[in-house]
């Protein structure tokens, strides 16, 4: 009998020890489902997100290749339309040098006009016409300014003026 009982207790150690294995192996199954599952969900979140950033990506290569399309036709026009604009700026500052020039040769020319006419009303000490040109040179190259050539010889300033533009020094 008591190997009977021994007997029947050993097959009800290991019966109990399966059983246990059972149960531990049936809920590691179950835990094994449950993580199974949460990969396959993330698994198939990622793809979707995956799927739209290729779309979101192709779309901006696309809308990338229309506007470099559009920028380089646009970049070709504007640089046209602004070397346009350029030159007609270029052509207008020449035309306002041009004016500039001759208003100034203009007034020189009235300027020595009213010097010879104060002149004539005494407000200058009249020159005389032995006033020599080589000296106004020579002085002018020697450092002497215009106003004080003019105060030495007891000339009009234009007279300097005019006798130094046509020896072409001024």
């Amino acid at each position: 009998m008591i190997d009977e009982e021994l007997l029947f207790v050993c097959f009800g150690g290991i019966g109990f020890v399966l059983v246990c294995l059972l149960l531990y192996v049936i809920i590691k199954d179950k835990d094994t489902s449950k993580r199974i599952s949460r990969f396959e969900g993330a698994i198939e979140t990622l793809a979707k997100e995956l799927y739209k950033i290729q779309k979101t990506q192709q779309k901006i290569q696309s809308d990338q290749a229309n506007y470099d399309f559009l920028s380089s036709d646009q970049s070709e026009e504007k640089q046209n339309a602004i070397n346009d604009k350029i030159s007609a700026l270029n052509k207008k500052v020449i035309e306002l040098d041009k004016d500039i020039d001759l208003l100034k040769n203009h007034y020189d020319e009235k300027i020595i006009s009213l010097e010879n006419r104060m002149r004539e009303y005494g407000y200058f000490s009249p020159s005389s016409g032995d006033v020599d040109e080589k000296k106004i040179i020579d002085m002018f190259q020697s450092g002497f300014s215009v106003d004080s050539i003019a105060k030495e010889l007891r000339i009009g300033r234009g007279e300097v003026e005019f006798t130094l533009k046509l020896a072409n020094i001024k």
